[in-house]
């Protein structure tokens, strides 16, 4: 058997050495342009609105003035590339789309348009490779229109918001993806009263909404059955108001920032369903406020930030579990000092709040990460300000891993760097304006150079190296990040393309990530002689 294998080298060595004598260098691999152009180059006018990837990454939607100056319609493109199919039908003089949401199963797009009458909206459904368009709202009153609208994945249903059946009383309303009979959800408020915005419990299959229904002005929360029903009211008896209110996940429990007549705005929570609501924030001083929260990931936890009347919406921030016990403090600093007004944020996880943060005028801003668990709290500095430096926008990576972020010195000098959530060495990764993180956590998209007089869309590696330029401009023409594709196979992006004269025109374009290559030989294998 030893013998047999020496033989065996022998040959591949010999064969090797033969090879390497008489095949010459491999040519540089050729350049490919590693994009695909998902529409031609549009006129100079067209403007490309809210482009959006479809869960299942098959399909790209988009709205755009193509045909006419500002008449916006609604297009579908397949991913992989081919002509833009118009998804609306004609539309009448002055008419044009408004909003679009793709449903969770790929399937249809859900769409407002002024599509009938000029200035009045309503709300249609169609399918994503195009087909009839369908009308979803009841027949609205004259002067009414459809405002905003959601969908639940769970029920298949479009909740939407219109002045349907009144004009300017906006209420709240449900109808089957599909089309078919509307239900109205909301009670007929007050006069002056209206619904303001609203989002759905998964768990309980129940709607909760923000509105003035009792009495003008007052904002209330309330709940109701997403197939209809009797409305529930959620807030404490006589609030001066409701502003602000998140589900939790998993649980059929919302938690919302009121306030009643001469008390300060603290931070409650309250089954879905209804019942006595539960005073979530601790003892406020004199002045103080809650003025912004934020649940964990895993609905476990809540963080909430409390400042004073003349602090700018800055404050310190506390944890507290959403249903019982006290809260701690997670941040304290001097007054008018702390955490701006929601600039703090969870890991996926849910193990860090990674925040800016400044202790008094006299201590520069801090980048941190705090710990969610444990007493005292675990804190680490991720960047901190210097002469001249300064944390610009920052961003977290889907595995909780690293948060990248650009030190801005000015807007033609930014750079980004990435660091792990936990603490330790930043890895710098280049100059240009943060855009995403690859749903993988693998990869960091930017545009680069900064505010040049051209941009390329350029993709690294989130712990350094592997650059790649995804776009390859021209010196006078820019590339903008739309969307990448949930499966992170896929980022869209828009180029701006100019001449000496001005804009030649617009473009979408798809890059499958596919690395600019660099210019290297291919060497067979050589022996020692």
């Amino acid at each position: 058997m030893i013998r047999k294998s020496i033989s065996v080298l022998v040959v591949i060595l010999i064969l090797s050495t033969f090879t390497a004598s008489f095949i010459p260098l491999a040519p540089a691999q050729a350049l490919s342009t590693g994009w695909r152009a998902l529409t031609s180059v549009l006129p100079a006018y067209t403007t490309i609105y809210d482009v959006a990837i479809s869960p299942n990454s098959q399909y790209v939607v988009f709205t755009a003035d193509i045909e006419v100056d500002d008449r916006y319609e609604l297009y579908s493109v397949p991913i992989t590339g081919s002509l833009p199919v118009k998804l609306n039908p004609p539309l009448v003089a002055g008419g044009s789309v408004n909003s679009f949401i793709i449903t969770h199963d790929s399937s249809r797009v859900i769409y407002t348009a002024d599509q009938e009458v000029d200035q009045r909206t309503e709300l249609y459904s169609v399918p994503v490779e195009g087909g009839p368009a369908i009308k979803l709202n009841g027949p609205l009153v004259s002067g009414g229109n459809v405002g905003s609208f959601k969908i639940d994945a769970d029920t298949g249903r479009v909740v939407y918001v219109a002045d349907q059946q009144s004009n300017d009383v906006f209420e709240l309303y449900s109808v089957l993806l599909g089309g078919g009979a509307f239900v109205k959800l909301s009670p007929t408020p007050v006069l002056g009263g209206d619904v303001l915005d609203y989002n759905f419990d998964p768990v309980s299959d129940r709607v909760v909404y923000r509105a003035d229904l009792d009495t003008n002005d007052l904002i209330e929360l309330y709940s109701v059955p997403i197939t209809g029903g009797s409305s529930v009211k959620l807030n404490p008896p006589i609030p001066q108001d409701v502003v602000e209110f998140e589900i939790t996940p998993g649980a059929a429990y919302v938690m919302f920032i009121a306030r009643q007549a001469g008390t300060a705005y603290q931070l409650y929570g309250n089954d879905t369903t209804g019942g006595s609501p539960r005073l979530r924030s601790l003892p406020l001083s004199p002045g103080e406020n809650v003025i912004s929260f934020k649940i964990s990931p895993t609905g476990m936890l809540v963080v909430y930030d409390v400042g004073t009347n003349n602090s700018g919406f800055i404050g310190n921030l506390y944890r507290a579990d959403p249903y019982a016990g006290d809260s701690q403090a997670l941040s304290i600093a001097d007054p008018d000092y702390g955490v701006s007004l929601g600039n703090y944020f969870f890991t996926p996880d849910g193990e860090h709040i990674v925040c800016k943060y400044q202790l008094n005028a006299a201590s520069p801003v801090k980048l941190q990460a705090l710990k969610t668990s444990g007493f005292p709290v675990s804190r680490v500095d991720l960047f901190v300000h210097d002469p001249g430096h300064a944390v610009g926008s920052f961003r977290i990576s889907p595995d909780s891993q690293w948060v990248v972020y650009e030190d801005y010195v000015s807007s033609s000098n930014v750079t980004l760097h990435a660091i792990p959530a936990a603490g330790g060495s930043p890895v710098t990764l280049g100059m240009g304006d943060f855009s995403a993180i690859t749903p993988d956590s693998q990869r960091v998209i930017y545009n680069y150079p900064p505010h040049g007089d051209h941009s390329d869309l350029m993709s690294i590696q989130i712990f350094g190296g592997g650059l790649r330029n995804l776009s390859r401009m021209d010196s006078t023409d820019y590339a903008f990040l739309e969307q990448i594709s949930p499966d992170g196979q896929w980022i869209v992006f828009q180029v701006q393309l100019n001449g000496s004269s001005g804009t030649i025109g617009y473009q979408l374009r798809v890059s499958d990530g596919a690395e600019a290559p660099l210019i290297f030989y291919t060497y067979l294998p050589l022996v020692q002689k």
